[in-house]
């Protein structure tokens, strides 16, 4: 039985994957805020597992909770592979330098970086004496190298997770530390979700650049959830990419 952890799920790439998952052969553990009715239907109906865990990673304290939780339902049958796709995150607060608050900028900090690094924390601890090839994915963006003028906060929590995924990486590579486990940052690339939405909609006073990002829906250059899951996944099988490192949607 193949185990898939994916956070952000009921929306945009994380839904994606979901459903790109969903099979009589996989358990997939969504977590999200909120729960999709739709993707619940299509497990049904593939007579797949889908367990669905409605929670606010925005508050990391219930990571442990939902991993020991996740590690007790893994033994029912035996893993033939276990993943982890952090995905969850948020793209506000939106403005420049002097203009955000510090309880958004804490908010954003704990969902776009803390909790994918106390989820990872808790996968290497549980899953990684389990002799199963083992995936751990984290959602980065191409922001995290790029100076977006109104995105610093998104930017500064993007580029920490760069930073985790190379450090993590060389530490389970350490002699005595799991096997088989590989770590990657991966951005999706421009997708057309509720993010890119958002960004279209926001006073240029807070995002300067704001028309770059209408351009890019006018010309057709977003790609579609699921072209982005779909390249992700294909992490799942690569060994022509160094773990550890920041991996683009372009180069997968």
């Amino acid at each position: 039985m193949e185990y898939h952890i994916v956070t952000g799920a009921s929306r945009g790439v994380g839904a994606a994957l979901v459903e790109q998952l969903i099979g009589p052969e996989a358990t997939v553990f969504a977590v999200s805020r909120t729960v999709s009715d739709e993707l619940v239907e299509l497990a049904a109906d593939r007579g797949g597992s889908l367990r669905w865990f409605p929670m606010d990673l925005s508050d990391p304290e219930v990571v442990d909770v939902l991993m020991a939780r996740i590690a007790r339902m893994v033994t029912e049958e035996p893993a033939s592979r276990i993943t982890l796709i952090a995905n969850a995150a948020q793209i506000e607060p939106i403005g420049l330098a002097g203009t955000l608050s510090t309880a958004d900028i804490a908010l954003a900090a704990r969902l776009n970086l803390v909790t994918p690094i106390a989820l990872t924390q808790q996968f290497v601890r549980l899953f990684g004496d389990t002799p199963v090839p083992k995936r751990v994915i984290l959602i980065s963006s191409g922001a995290a190298r790029r100076v977006m003028p109104g995105l610093s906060v998104y930017s500064a929590t993007k580029a920490g997770i760069n930073a985790f995924v190379a450090s993590a990486q060389a530490e389970v590579e350490r002699p005595g530390g799991p096997e088989d486990l590989r770590i990657y940052a991966a951005s999706p690339g421009l997708v057309d979700t509720g993010m890119q939405e958002t960004l279209r909609e926001t006073d240029e006073t807070a995002l300067p650049e704001r028309e770059n990002y209408r351009a890019w829906q006018e010309e057709g250059t977003l790609s579609t959830p699921a072209e982005a899951a779909g390249k992700i996944r294909t992490l799942f099988d690569r060994d022509d990419i160094q773990p550890g490192s920041f991996v683009h949607y372009r180069d997968l």
